[in-house]
């Protein structure tokens, strides 16, 4: 029976033989029935190496010769003899071998994948959750993250708990130190003083809002520079800064130049040296004292006013009385000098004198000239005596109706002997514009005050003038009297170098000048100021640019009675 099974099978036996014969490392093959011991079938390869079914058996020592048995419900009904190479061995040995390696890694593969599926959905991604939200924690974005869910094992949740506590107490911790920097950061900005914070090696550490706004400095691009490199102007007192920190004690350094924004302002700068957890670092103070230091100066010649006051009064007797002497003396020679008069036309003929000869001789001498000129100088004297007296003045004296373009029309004339010759200065060489409105009514004023007042405006125009370099515009002044409502209006104005902004403010200040030692007093347009708003209840202003000159307008008013004179506050103020 087994023939038929085997005969059964036969059409599957030639394709198996016909699939092996197709390696070239196959020599043979050969199918024996064990029944009959008749030749099923065979492929033996011929001389030229070609698969052929006539072909002997192949032998020979390269050869390898394997046979196996064909067993059927355990009945062996055949055999298998087949003819190969070694070569074709080992590479049927490396293919088998590569398969199993194979399945080997694909189960490794498949394993090892199952692992780290559990192992992420278990440790690592609540790792990585607890990691994250360490992070934003750290980064002060905990407030848009919750806490991570707890992990399925019991050591990673012990782990997360701890970990949990222990970023809720950083969370803690930041938000703290946050606020007390907001703090510190708040109270520095709030203070009106340069605020500056550095290191034991000078490195800006802290930068409040006024330093920022006062230097124009941005406190983000300086943190951490040195603070001679950010302010240049703190480099001379780096000794002192260091002597601070090193010696653990305050030092402070008053008036010194600090430039803020363009302008130059006068600081006290106070060092405060800190040593905090063993680390020395110091706090830097600038404090703004310029208005300070100028109501200081203001104070103090307000004290030498008010002593000048005290001695004018004193003064004025003293001095008065010896120029009363001079001037009476003066007008009494010349008087005894005039030829046409007939006291002294008789008195000369009693000692056979020609009184015209006398004259002509006196006149050859300049006698005459140099009488008025004493007579000039005493006057002027006087008036500087009497300027001293206003500023104690409290009521007005020798007040009159005034015709201001008559009053201004004496002054530019007086104002004409006004000259310098080192400085090459001459009131003459300047040109006067009058712009004078006409129908002008009677302004009620002391017409000596108004005079001094206004020789003052044209003499300091003159004066800054001289000081202009050369342009091809002539020196001018203009001079320009007209009514604004129920006030005169007088303004002087020239086309000189005109005045810087801290100079202007200051014009009105006792004492203060820009003139050389001894060249100026600083007290014309202060006494002008004091006649002015004082005396007359009226206001005079300034307006000037650099380079393109000053205008002073005088307003007096036209019907306003006598009143007493304004504190001295009033005129601080304004």
């Amino acid at each position: 029976m087994a023939l038929p099974i085997w005969n059964f099978q036969y059409e599957q036996a030639e394709k198996v033989v016909e699939s092996l014969m197709l390696q070239q490392r196959v020599a043979g093959v050969l199918v024996t029935d064990m029944l009959t011991g008749r030749v099923l079938t065979q492929r033996l390869r011929d001389v030229d190496w070609r698969p052929s079914a006539d072909a002997s058996p192949p032998s020979g020592e390269g050869l390898l010769h394997k046979q196996a048995e064909v067993t059927f419900n355990d009945r062996r009904i055949a055999t298998v003899d087949v003819w190969m190479t070694e070569k074709f061995l080992r590479q049927e040995m490396r293919s088998r071998l590569f398969a199993v390696v194979l399945q080997t890694l694909v189960v490794n593969l498949c394993i090892v994948s199952l692992l780290w599926v559990i192992l992420n959905r278990r440790v690592v991604r609540p790792l990585k959750e607890v990691e994250l939200y360490a992070v934003q924690v750290s980064c002060g974005q905990s407030d848009a993250v919750s806490l991570p869910s707890s992990p399925e094992l019991v050591e990673l949740d012990r782990l997360q708990s701890a970990i949990n506590e222990m970023v809720a107490e950083l969370q803690g911790r930041l938000l703290e130190l946050r606020h007390t920097r907001d703090r510190i950061q708040s109270i520095m900005d709030s203070m009106p003083s340069l605020v500056i914070g550095i290191d034991g090696q000078e490195r800006i550490t802290h930068w409040n809002r006024t330093t920022e706004l006062q230097t124009g400095l941005d406190a983000a691009r300086l943190l951490g520079r040195p603070l001679a490199e950010a302010l240049p102007q703190l480099a001379v007192y780096a000794a002192d800064i260091r002597q601070a920190i090193e010696r653990m004690e305050p030092v402070s350094r008053a008036g010194l130049r600090f430039g803020m924004l363009g302008a130059d302002r006068i600081c006290d700068l106070l060092v405060y040296p800190v040593r905090s957890q063993g680390v020395h670092w110091a706090v830097l103070r600038l404090d703004d004292v310029t208005e300070k230091s100028r109501i200081e100066q203001l104070i103090i010649q307000t004290e030498k006013m008010m002593s000048l006051g005290g001695l004018a009064a004193g003064m004025a007797h003293e001095i008065n009385n010896p120029l009363a002497g001079i001037l009476q003396s003066v007008q009494n020679i010349q008087r005894r000098l005039d030829p046409l008069r007939k006291v002294n036309i008789q008195a000369a003929q009693e000692y056979g004198m020609d009184m015209e000869q006398l004259a002509i001789f006196l006149e050859s001498r300049q006698i005459p000239a140099f009488l008025q000129g004493i007579r000039e100088s005493g006057e002027r004297a006087a008036r500087i005596v009497q300027n001293m007296l206003t500023f104690t003045r409290t009521t007005c004296q020798d007040r009159g109706s005034v015709n201001l373009g008559e009053l201004a029309d004496r002054v530019i004339t007086i104002a004409a002997t006004d000259y310098d010759l080192k400085k090459k200065y001459d009131f003459r060489h300047v040109k006067i514009v009058r712009d004078f409105e006409p129908d002008m009514p009677p302004v009620p004023c002391s017409a000596m005050e108004i005079e001094q007042v206004l020789l003052n405006l044209l003499r300091n125009a003159a004066h800054a003038l001289a000081l202009r370099n050369e342009t091809s515009d002539p020196p001018r002044i203009s001079l320009r009297i007209a009514r604004e409502g129920d006030f005169a209006l007088m303004s002087v104005e020239d086309n000189g170098p005109g005045m810087e902004k801290d100079v202007s403010r200051r014009v009105f200040e006792p004492f203060f000048t820009t003139k050389s030692p001894g060249e100026g007093t600083g007290l014309g347009l202060s006494v002008s100021y004091f006649i002015i708003t004082r005396n007359h209840r009226g206001s005079i202003d300034l307006h000037t640019e650099p380079g393109k000159g000053s205008r002073f307008t005088v307003r007096l008013p036209l019907n306003e009675a006598c009143t007493p004179s304004p504190p001295l506050e009033e005129r601080t103020e304004a």
